[in-house]
């Protein structure tokens, strides 16, 4: 008999003979022999039965509990033949688009001890879900292609193994039809950035969610949501009508109503009054073209440090909605605290737009 207290199901040691007070007589270099341990990794009766044949393990009722021995370890009244059951413990996605066409991930034990076990044997929601051999994990995991289905057709998912009783999955898969209803705002300049929002019913469809402006990517900034999904753009080489796209695998929607206009970006030609007073609080009036394209316009002075006049008091920073225009920002904008760069102070300030051609 031997024993060793390595956590793997193999080891190979070489083989030695110890005589009289610890004295080793060498043996042949080359003479290796695997130690197995039955129980490590295999915690399940399908696991059990998935180990090498010359192993000889064996899923048996011992006094305390069931577990995988090597078969003289076990009496053979004792020894389990069919295995329990499966059982499922999770599956996701938990939702899917009508097309299917996605990876289904059933989490679970005793989901068989070979593939073909579980070939043609999973059900997702009624309709069959066919398992991928390569991402098959013994008795564990089953990753099958999801069907195409209806809108609102939901169910569990239903792993038979053999003749034993099926496993039943506690949650349920539903198929949902993701649709776009709005875009705003609906434009933004070629230099990307905007943050648009994009208003819907059940966005939030499946693990795989990409979103698209035209052919560009418009990057994810916040978890999407049923009945929201926030992007921001990326940059357009051209002034474009672009129609905005959400990919659900290789499910696609479309937002065909408004395209997002990629206007050209804003240019500036002119800044007035050029002074002001120490403790700020001026208005600066800066002129130009498709100045109101900008969700957020943020105004950068460089300054020279000065000390401030004993009993000078700042300003109040004036905000948007005591400036009189059309243009209110699309959101909010908080002033930075300046910056020391050198000799020199960097200060931001957040503007108004009042037109296309005036911030303030």
């Amino acid at each position: 008999t031997y024993r060793y207290t390595q956590a793997l199901p193999e080891l190979r040691v070489p083989l030695y003979i110890v005589v009289g007070n610890n004295q080793r007589l060498d043996s042949h270099e080359d003479l290796y022999v695997t130690l197995y341990n039955c129980s490590v990794d295999r915690s399940d009766c399908s696991r059990c039965k998935a180990a090498p044949q010359h192993f000889h393990c064996v899923w048996c009722q011992l006094e305390k509990e069931t577990g995988c021995v090597y078969e003289n370890s076990c009496p053979s009244k004792l020894a389990v033949a069919t295995c329990p059951s499966p059982v499922i413990y999770s599956i996701s996605p938990l939702t899917g688009p009508l097309e299917g066409e996605m990876a289904l991930t059933v989490i679970g034990s005793n989901l068989g001890h070979r593939f073909e076990d579980v070939a043609g044997s999973v059900l997702v929601a009624g309709l069959p879900c066919v398992p991928d051999p390569a991402q098959y994990i013994v008795s564990t995991r089953i990753v099958c292609n999801v069907p195409p289905g209806k809108r609102g057709l939901s169910g569990p998912v239903q792993v038979t193994i053999g003749d034993r009783p099926t496993g039943i999955s506690k949650n349920h898969f539903t198929y949902q039809d993701p649709t776009l209803l709005n875009v705003h705002p609906g434009l933004g300049p070629m230099a990307g950035g905007t943050r648009i929002t994009i208003s819907g019913e059940d966005l939030l469809t499946g693990p795989e969610i990409t979103v698209s402006v035209g052919n560009l990517p418009c990057i994810l900034e916040e978890p999407v949501e049923p009945r929201a999904i926030v992007c921001r753009t990326s940059a357009s080489l051209m002034p474009q009508r672009a129609t905005v796209r959400a990919k659900y695998g290789v499910a696609l929607r479309e937002f065909l109503e408004k395209p997002f206009l990629y206007t050209s970006n804003p240019q500036l030609t002119g800044a007035f009054p050029s002074t002001s007073f120490h403790g700020g609080g001026r208005i600066i009036q800066v002129e130009g073209t498709n100045l109101d394209v900008v969700q957020q316009p943020l105004i950068k002075a460089i300054l020279e440090q000065e000390k401030m006049p004993t009993g000078k008091s700042i300003r109040k920073k004036r905000s948007c909605d005591s400036l009189h225009g059309p243009h209110a920002p699309l959101s909010s904008a908080s002033s930075r605290p300046c910056v020391e760069v050198g000799d020199l102070l960097e200060c931001w300030e957040p503007c108004c737009a009042n037109s296309s051609t005036l911030l303030l």
